[in-house]
């Protein structure tokens, strides 16, 4: 019987290695991938989208969020935020009264070394800068958020941004 204990915390133990490996692994990925923002662009999608982003989450102004989101988190929420009538309040219950932890990080797609694209993605990205002066593209960037809520646990989500061409900061992905 006790060889039957051992080998089932060795695998318990074994399975929490595998589990915390690839966690480790895919943070590590996530830091080769992503360089942070310099602080002027960074500013920028602060005082653009995401102040007010969250100021309409706790408020539960759908109306203002709807103008924030754009892509795959449009089609997922929109008809929700435009059609159910509990949202506003359901909104308001979960993140009223949050407040930030720490500062808000954005990040940008690592540029790689020796690679043509990546250099020339980062010289669209410099030219963009100008708001919309390149046409048909877009600037991605990830924000990394962390709230205080009043009524329920910490929360932590990373916000999935795009620059139009218009030169307009959305959120397409929540996660």
């Amino acid at each position: 019987m006790w060889y039957l204990k051992t080998i089932l915390i060795a695998s318990i133990s074994l399975c929490g290695l595998l589990v915390m490996n690839a966690f480790a692994s895919h943070q590590a990925f996530e830091r080769e991938m992503f360089e942070p923002t310099d602080d002027v662009e960074r500013n920028q999608i602060l005082q653009e989208l995401i102040h007010p982003f969250i100021r309409a989450l706790q408020l539960g102004d759908t109306v203002t969020l709807e103008r924030y989101i754009d892509g795959n988190l449009s089609v997922m929420i929109g008809k929700l935020v435009r059609e159910n009538k509990a949202y506003p309040q359901f909104l308001r219950d979960h993140y009223g009264g949050s407040k930030l932890r720490g500062s808000i990080e954005v990040f940008r797609p690592r540029q790689l070394q020796g690679n043509v694209s990546s250099r020339k993605r980062k010289k669209d990205d410099d030219i963009l800068s100008a708001k919309g002066s390149l046409s048909n593209k877009k600037i991605r960037r990830t924000a990394v958020v962390s709230i205080d809520r009043v009524n329920g646990p910490s929360e932590s989500f990373h916000l999935s941004l795009n620059r139009d061409q218009q030169g307009t900061w959305k959120v397409v992905g929540k996660r």
